[in-house]
């Protein structure tokens, strides 16, 4: 790892440089606190979602500006076929990160969590996100009825839920897989 960090150092193009030579008695820091020695599981667990957090929100709007084909401003009179169609990418990009809790605030996603609410929010914000998507395959037929029953106010026993998450979780791999050619980041917490 350390001959790794070392030549990422050394790469000029990257802008990446610290000071090898005393890496070691470096203190890790999270949240103001310090972690000297062997940082905590739950500190660690906390990193790696935070990590998944940002990425699961950068790629999907990565996905979103290749798979979402922003309407043109001559329909900005009219109503939009979808909450979340937009005529600009900027307006876009703010109508997918407010479909999703916790996105624009920095806050949990809700994906997995026990906040079963939040988690049925969460998983049919991104259903709405992808529906507007055009350059993308369509949910199966048989999952749609799934996705479409997170919508109500009340919230679905957690065995719909989790039925209705492995479908929009399973049509968003599958729409990010295909055009970018790897699995997206899916963060989850259980």
């Amino acid at each position: 790892m350390a001959k790794e960090l070392r030549k990422v150092n050394e790469d000029q193009t990257s802008g990446f440089n610290i000071d090898l030579s005393n890496i070691g008695s470096v203190v890790a820091t999270w949240n103001g606190q310090k972690m000297p020695g062997r940082i905590p599981d739950n500190v660690a667990h906390d990193v790696f979602y935070e990590i998944f957090r940002v990425s699961f929100t950068q790629e999907l709007l990565m996905a979103d500006q290749y798979l979402y084909e922003v309407k043109p401003d001559e329909h900005e009179d009219k109503e939009l076929a979808n909450e979340l169609d937009a005529s600009s990418r900027e307006e876009r990009n703010l109508k997918v990160m407010g479909a999703i809790p916790g996105m624009l605030d920095g806050g949990d996603l809700g994906f997995g969590l026990s906040n079963d609410s939040l988690c049925q929010r969460s998983l049919y914000g991104l259903h709405c996100v992808m529906k507007g998507w055009s350059w993308s395959a369509s949910m199966a037929i048989t999952s749609l009825p799934l996705a479409d029953r997170l919508e109500g106010p009340t919230v679905l026993p957690l065995d719909e839920i989790d039925e209705a998450e492995y479908h929009i979780a399973f049509h968003y791999i599958c729409s990010f897989a295909d055009f970018f050619k790897r699995a997206p980041v899916l963060p989850h917490r259980r």
